[in-house]
């Protein structure tokens, strides 16, 4: 089954330096606001990965 753009997966070597920090700073904030439950807040950073990581296929795409 052939990958949708959205679906490709991405090398590391196909992130740049700040998205990389970027997706890790938000890793610890979805970590950190699961401690309490607060789910809602949870799927907004996840939200903000999967843009960060199509924006890196499109860039990727392109190239």
């Amino acid at each position: 089954m052939p990958y949708t753009p959205q679906d490709r997966p991405l090398e590391l070597g196909e992130l740049t330096a700040g998205e990389k920090a970027r997706i890790a700073w938000l890793g610890v904030r979805m970590c950190k606001a699961s401690i309490p439950g607060d789910n809602a807040t949870v799927r907004k950073y996840q939200r903000d990965v999967d843009r960060i990581l199509d924006r890196a296929r499109k860039r990727a795409d392109a190239a």
